[in-house]
């Protein structure tokens, strides 16, 4: 510990290097433990310890980072899970909205070979299945939660995967149908409903990834693991 580092200053960073997650509700987690413990130091205050002496005895008596972690990291982990379930279940929606990447004027609409068409409608039950898988781990997250005593992370990792393959493949179809629909007819790039859901596709996929990616990484420390 540094000497000019407190020694609740010196706690609360240790047991901030060992959580992963949300920077801001990872900051609420740290201010919520700091006001315990400053609770605490100034009880010990009161019966005659020195400030540094009545720190160091709350900090002992808190318990060790190592110790906390696993249950401040679960918290995290369902915040980003309940947050992570919630955009999931708009899949679908989403999902019939990537539809008009494909729906162009009729004088216009090349032929969908039926290969594609197969792979989408593949694509639509699929999103239908995670945004299912999204509304029971809102379940087990939410409700649930208090009659089983479930990790957080024994849910919230396989949805982040499962949204993780299927949204990237349903992002991988519609740039593929947009990309061919401009090429088969120009006057796409002008057609309202081709550009709005052009928008519509890279900004929820855009997100799902960047979401489904970090939690990935973060439930897949050892500290979670454990």
């Amino acid at each position: 510990m540094s000497t000019c580092e407190a020694p609740i200053d010196h706690y609360l960073r240790l047991l901030g290097e060992r959580l992963r997650g949300p920077a801001r509700r990872k900051r609420d987690l740290l201010t919520e433990a700091r006001d315990s413990l400053h609770d605490a130091t100034e009880a010990y205050r009161e019966c005659g310890l020195d400030p540094i002496a009545a720190q160091h005895r709350a900090v002992a008596e808190f318990g060790t980072p190592d110790q906390l972690a696993p249950a401040y990291q679960a918290e995290l982990t369902a915040g980003q899970g309940r947050r992570l379930a919630l955009l999931v279940s708009l899949v679908p929606a989403a999902m019939l909205t990537a539809d008009l990447m494909w729906w162009q004027p009729p004088a216009t609409a090349p032929s969908a070979p039926s290969g594609f068409l197969l792979m989408v409608q593949a694509l639509d039950w699929a999103s239908y299945a995670v945004g299912a898988m999204a509304l029971v781990t809102l379940y087990l997250l939410g409700p649930a939660s208090r009659r089983w005593d479930l990790a957080p992370r024994t849910v919230v990792r396989p949805l982040a995967v499962a949204a993780l393959v299927v949204g990237g493949l349903i992002w991988v179809l519609g740039a593929f149908a947009g990309v061919n629909a401009t090429v088969e007819s120009p006057a796409a790039l002008t057609w309202p409903p081709m550009i709005a859901a052009w928008i519509m596709l890279n900004t929820t996929f855009g997100v799902l990834t960047w979401m489904t990616v970090r939690i990935i990484a973060a439930t897949g420390s050892r500290l979670v693991s454990a």
